[in-house]
């Protein structure tokens, strides 16, 4: 069973899912960065406050 069929089953509109779902990958996809740019940016700072003391 395709996720067409399934929302077809259960009377869901499964072009606006799949726009709802478009839209939540971008702003999924920035999150995820930015949170591995702050990762980033700790290790480095935790890196050179170790070596500097």
């Amino acid at each position: 069973m395709t996720g067409k069929e399934f929302c077809e089953l259960l009377l869901l509109e499964y072009d606006e899912i799949v726009q709802m779902r478009e839209q939540h990958q971008k702003e999924n996809i920035t999150y995820f960065l930015t949170q591995l740019i702050e990762l980033q940016e700790e290790a480095i700072t935790a890196l050179l406050e170790e070596r500097n003391g």
